[in-house]
């Protein structure tokens, strides 16, 4: 387990994003029925991308594929859907090639997609991908183009990470039946404020939001039809109007807004939604695109943009009180709105929304701390002051809800999860009683965390210092096999030593994940402590033991 100067940090971006060796050899771009483009051709050009292994097993190269529009010498910019099914669909809907040949864009396409978990490694991909293409096409203004991002469904983490991972670079962001806004967030302290960021939703969507099964929990609460409470469930587009208002509460420049697709599910699409995702594109390159020519040789940074520069709607969609105006002359309140670059845009989608809706809002009448907050399962902590701290007092101790051990500024305080856990007066070992979460986690030399066969999940940042120790336990079939576990959400910096005990049987050996990474990882245990014959490496960023099926008896 324990590796040389990066350890796990630099293994998990290796195994899971990472790709070995230069572009490969070009090969000419297999053209595709009925699609928009020079000479109608799907794609101009195509670079072969190698791919990591998966499960140990080589895999054939990937195609980066480039469409250009006829007769525009330069490009501005380049739009980058996502492979799943509406991305792959707007990549060659002949409506969206035409706004983007009108801006003077591009269209940038990957197969297989770049991966959900953009942060960690897939920027470099993407940019060699991008260089490739532009060797290829003889545009090097290609490189360094500015992006603007769709994903349709888990995509919808993807095209939101890219504007994570350089803000400056994203001309906007449409996510696409998405949502889960909370999720795949590698590094919470990063934000997209700034970035145009437009959702379309179903308005009965069939999956989400976390947490939100069909037929309880949070989905039982938005369905108003009396017998089709499943198919007919507005759930996914009330929560995610939850969690992009918290989202602009916090930073007024977070330029989001929302549109929800009459009588629409998880994958249908129609011509009214497709021209309000083209009119965002046009927008959006208008709001974002400099005007200056570029060089070819420097990455493109776009203008900036603040609340201020746009137009509201009311985020009541189903009965708007307040009509679309431009940012200082909105007269409802600015943070129960929402917000896109332009008249044009704000006009299309506010037309959009007053036609007549099958089902009516089901939050209707509910006061507005219960409309417009989402669950606390549902937020996160982008663009909010880190969580409050509760210190351990030192000493030994069982940490849960009756734990006598804590303290707030010098006080004896009562254990709350929405704080960070900090263990810095040691020495002294901390007992899980049972599963536990927290938002920040600092354990300091000389501690001792013992989750034994709990599970311990950090919502934003965690700190191991060197010289700290972190005990999990694996249990054979007593009934069931289970195991320890540590989950976190956030960065972490690890240090000191992870030691894994074991009790029970394993007559079949097993596999057991032990610590999941969410977030970006900065250094490696010190040391590892296994049972003899055990092992642990990185699977889809998660440390995992695994427990060898005992030998046969001799007869």
């Amino acid at each position: 387990m324990v590796r040389s100067s990066r350890g796990i940090a630099s293994g998990m971006v290796v195994g899971l994003l990472a790709v070995s060796g230069a572009f490969g050899a070009d090969r000419p771009a297999a053209p595709a029925k009925g699609a928009a483009g020079g000479k109608g051709a799907a794609w101009q050009y195509q670079v072969e991308i190698p791919l990591p292994p998966r499960g140990g097993q080589p895999r054939p190269p990937g195609a980066g594929l480039l469409w250009l529009p006829e007769g525009v010498k330069v490009i501005r910019g380049l739009f980058y859907p996502g492979t799943i099914v509406i991305g792959s669909k707007l990549a060659t809907d002949p409506v969206i090639r035409a706004a983007l040949a009108e801006k003077h864009m591009g269209l940038v396409f990957f197969k297989p997609g770049l991966g959900l978990y953009f942060i960690q490694g897939g920027g470099e991909r993407l940019e060699k991908a991008l260089g490739a293409l532009a060797e290829k096409s003889g545009h090097p203004e290609v490189r360094f183009a500015p992006l603007l991002t769709a994903g349709h469904s888990t995509d919808g983490i993807f095209c939101r990470n890219v504007a994570y991972w350089k803000p400056h670079r994203v001309i906007g962001v449409l996510m696409l039946k998405s949502g889960n806004f909370h999720h795949g967030i590698e590094d919470l302290r990063r934000s997209v404020a700034g970035v145009p960021l437009t959702m379309i939703s179903g308005e009965f969507e069939r999956y989400g939001p976390e947490g939100g099964d069909i037929g309880a929990g949070l989905r039982s609460e938005y369905s108003l039809h009396p017998t089709q409470k499943k198919r007919l469930n507005q759930t996914q587009w009330v929560m995610a109007r939850m969690q992009m208002l918290e989202r602009r509460r916090k930073n007024p420049d977070n330029l989001w807004s929302l549109i929800v697709h009459r009588g629409g599910g998880h994958v249908s699409w129609d011509n009214e939604v497709r021209d309000l995702a083209a009119a965002f594109i046009r927008s959006c390159a208008d709001a974002r695109i400099p005007k200056a020519e570029p060089d070819g040789k420097t990455e493109v940074r776009c203008n900036p943009l603040t609340a201020k520069d746009g137009w509201l709607f009311d985020a009541d969609i189903k009965n708007p009180k307040h009509k679309a105006t431009p940012y200082d002359r909105y007269t409802g309140d600015k943070s129960l709105a929402f917000w896109v670059p332009d008249q044009v845009l704000a006009e299309a989608i506010c037309a959009y929304h007053n036609q007549p809706w099958s089902q009516p809002d089901p939050t209707a009448g509910q006061p507005p701390e219960k409309r417009f907050a989402p669950p606390a399962l549902l937020r996160d902590l982008v663009d909010a002051p880190a969580p409050a701290k509760l210190a351990w007092k030192g000493g030994d101790g069982t940490w849960g809800p009756e734990a006598a051990g804590w303290t707030d500024a010098g006080r004896a305080a009562t254990w709350d999860e929405s704080r960070q856990a900090v263990f810095e007066t040691g020495p002294g070992t901390v007992r899980l009683g049972a599963s536990l979460a927290c938002q920040g986690l600092q354990l300091g030399k000389g501690f001792t965390l013992d989750v034994a066969d709990q599970s311990l999940r950090v919502g934003w940042h965690a700190v191991l210092a060197d010289g700290c120790t972190v005990r999990v336990r694996v249990i054979g079939e007593q009934p069931r096999a289970r195991a320890g576990r540590l989950n976190f959400d956030g960065n972490v910096r690890l240090g000191g030593t992870l030691v894994v005990e074991s009790s029970g049987e394993f007559p079949k050996g097993g596999r057991f994940g032990l610590v999941g990474f969410g977030g970006l990882v900065e250094g490696e245990f010190a040391k590892v402590v296994l049972p003899p014959g055990w092992e642990t490496k990185i699977e889809r960023k998660t440390l995992t033991v695994t427990v060898p099926r005992p030998a046969p008896a001799k007869k």
